[in-house]
């Protein structure tokens, strides 16, 4: 598998196989006095269920004014869990040529480079779109099954691997070597919301409430948009909510899966 570019001025951010759009095509470029996308990384594909397709948020995003968001990755086993996921936040605009150098060295931003194949099935590609300049065009660079190795990779796709690894993980932990601050990251909530609703039993864990939609709850082959109104009544109650949080809507009870839209993302909407 080659990667490949995509040379766009402006385009809709693909968040998820066939929803949200993340980062699976072109990022879009922003008005010149909106942040646009420096550098995205986000996973697509993959033998997964198609609500996490759909779901998944980008793994970690760069912006030209310097915010740099990315999904937590900690994990607890205690149920329940966070009803949504957690994404974090920090500033440091002189961090930029320094995450695009450490992208540079990693070949993420290199659409001509061969990354190989290993020999493993249904497994998700990592995707990175980068763009240098309001205007510029728009690259994107698609690993298959990074972080895994095997027969058929030469030396220098694995060494290649590893380092695109590596800048992931340095991004999604706010590694110092990249993020030269001392400040911490911040917990980040977004102002706009997507869903995707399932009809579930209630356990003993759960808090059942009235849904407070517009629009009962219906099963969809999509995400859905929260409404202005909708957005700011779910940020109000995020603090109660957790996974084990249940919603009666036209004599059904059903399940929410959260997902935070990122600012450059269009929503669930822009797909229909």
């Amino acid at each position: 598998m080659r990667s490949r570019t995509t040379m766009v001025a402006a385009a809709t951010f693909m968040l998820g196989a066939t929803v949200l759009a993340p980062a699976t095509a072109a990022a879009p470029a922003a008005p010149a006095t909106q942040p646009y996308v420096v550098l995205s990384v986000s996973q697509s594909g993959g033998f997964v269920p198609m609500e996490w397709a759909h779901m998944r948020t980008p793994q970690a995003v760069l912006y030209s004014d310097g915010t740099l968001l990315a999904t937590s990755l900690v994990t607890t086993a205690i149920y329940p869990g966070p009803a949504a996921p957690t994404v974090l936040r920090k500033v440091a605009p002189g961090s930029i040529q320094l995450i695009l150098a450490a992208a540079d060295a990693a070949k993420v931003t290199d659409p001509k480079f061969d990354w190989g194949i290993p020999g493993v099935a249904d497994v998700p590609s990592t995707d990175f779109i980068s763009q240098r300049a309001p205007k510029g065009p728009t690259t994107f660079v698609s690993v298959y099954a990074l972080g895994m190795t095997g027969p058929g990779l030469t030396r220098t796709q694995v060494a290649a691997r590893k380092a695109a690894a590596g800048l992931v993980s340095d991004l999604t932990s706010f590694s110092g070597t990249l993020i030269p601050t001392k400040s911490m990251p911040t917990r980040w909530v977004s102002p706009r919301w997507a869903f995707w609703a399932t009809p579930a039993q209630a356990d003993e864990f759960s808090v059942v409430r009235r849904w407070f939609g517009a629009k009962p709850l219906r099963e969809s082959t999509t995400c859905v948009d929260f409404t202005t109104t909708e957005n700011r009544t779910l940020v109000s109650l995020l603090p109660k909510l957790n996974q084990a949080s249940r919603w009666l809507s036209d004599g059904k009870t059903w399940q929410l899966r959260l997902r935070p839209l990122f600012p450059h993302e269009a929503g669930c909407a822009a797909q229909r």
